[in-house]
């Protein structure tokens, strides 16, 4: 069986849908076309949060969702859908399991349940994103229904809990199961393969995290794209990634504290930033410049740089200054000290009269006692 995977494609994310679409039609979609393999699975996340259906996101994902539909059905794969997380897809493949009813010769299927399938002679473990209650339950289905070939699913596995964690765009929901890789390998002779994890990953040759099919961020640098398996059911396999190659990139330069830069005059300064701009390869670029403590012109530095690069919104720059934040430093630490000394202030149960008492006398060394104070305040 030749199985083609692809996750996270986050249509109505922070990038341009147009683009989105062509690269998908133009690897994704075409490369179906040209390969015809058996099954298509798209493992979550086709989008990335509730979309209009006046709006352009809402418009291309019909539009991807139809054309992938087409295209399996006039190669004859199968197409599964599984549910993602819950905030990203938000029951929209609803809509699209509505759409497919036009396309009469298509064997598509959608997973929003744990379900076992047998499919083209290979028995398939379905894992679409759920928030379990009974979470021994649940375990019981997957671990007590003998062997299965493949395992598709959209989840956490307990080696990647930190990546999901620190992965900005997805938060793990406290239902949604962890699962054990051991477990996994134990019920499953091929390939687990899983979305929501966003760099794609080979762990043990034995799990899959296919990662997002393009970048629409800083901090995905890594390559982006699907996978393709040609699996048996006698466990063998093998997996193949095909790289996007059309996916924007996302370039973070950093200057930091030992630069040259900072040892010469502004104007020559900024002209060479201008000229290594100039070099790069970018869709968006960062500047990430740390200005050391002792350095003179840092609000003049700081003012041309922005100023230079003002206009051009494919340029994010980030200008931290060590004088600043060790004064920052200086003055939370004096605010936690305030916040110490008069912590009284924040007591509900003490009465206004009593913490302006309190105030008078560690201001100002004053005794006037809370009922004098009432005198004046009410």
């Amino acid at each position: 069986m030749k199985l083609f995977t692809i996750a996270d494609i986050h249509i109505g994310a922070n990038l341009d849908e147009q683009l989105l679409y062509n690269q998908l039609s133009d690897l994704f979609i075409s490369k179906i076309l040209k390969d015809k393999p058996d099954v298509v699975a798209v493992l979550g996340d086709v989008s990335d949060k509730i979309l209009t259906i006046n709006s352009k996101a809402g418009k291309i994902y019909f539009k991807f969702n139809d054309e992938l539909m087409e295209s399996c059905e006039s190669v004859g794969a199968s197409l599964i859908y599984l549910n993602g997380t819950k905030s990203h897809d938000e029951d929209q493949l609803s809509v699209i399991e509505m759409r497919s009813k036009k396309f009469t010769n298509l064997d598509v299927r959608f997973y929003r349940r744990l379900t076992s399938d047998l499919i083209k002679g290979v028995r398939f473990l379905m894992v679409p994103e759920e928030y379990i209650k009974d979470k021994d339950s649940y375990f019981d289905k997957i671990f007590n229904d003998g062997i299965y070939d493949c395992i598709l699913m959209h989840g956490v596995i307990d080696k990647v809990t930190v990546i999901a964690k620190n992965q900005s765009s997805e938060k793990t929901h406290p239902n949604a199961p962890v699962f054990i890789l051991d477990d996994l390998y134990n019920i499953c002779k091929g390939p687990i393969i899983s979305g929501h994890i966003h760099s794609h990953m080979f762990i043990d040759n034995k799990f899959f995290y296919v990662g997002s099919f393009t970048r629409w961020k800083f901090g995905e640098e890594e390559t982006k794209g699907f996978m393709i398996f040609d699996i048996t059911n006698t466990g063998h396999f093998e997996c193949k990634f095909i790289e996007n190659v059309g996916a924007p990139i996302y370039k973070e330069v950093k200057i930091g504290l030992n630069s040259t830069l900072f040892n010469i005059d502004i104007e020559e300064a900024l002209r060479r930033i201008l000229d290594y701009k100039n070099t790069l390869d970018y869709f968006k670029l960062k500047l990430n410049i740390q200005i050391p403590e002792n350095y003179e012109n840092v609000k003049l530095f700081t003012d041309s740089v922005r100023e230079l690069f003002a206009l051009d919104k494919n340029i994010n720059i980030v200008i931290k200054s060590d004088a600043v934040n060790k004064s920052n430093e200086k003055v939370k630490q004096q605010i936690e000290v305030m916040l110490k000394q008069y912590d009284y202030i924040f007591n509900k149960s003490i009465s206004d009269q009593e913490k302006i008492s309190l105030f008078i006398k560690d201001k100002f060394n004053y005794e006037v006692s809370p009922t004098e104070v009432g005198k004046y305040i009410y």
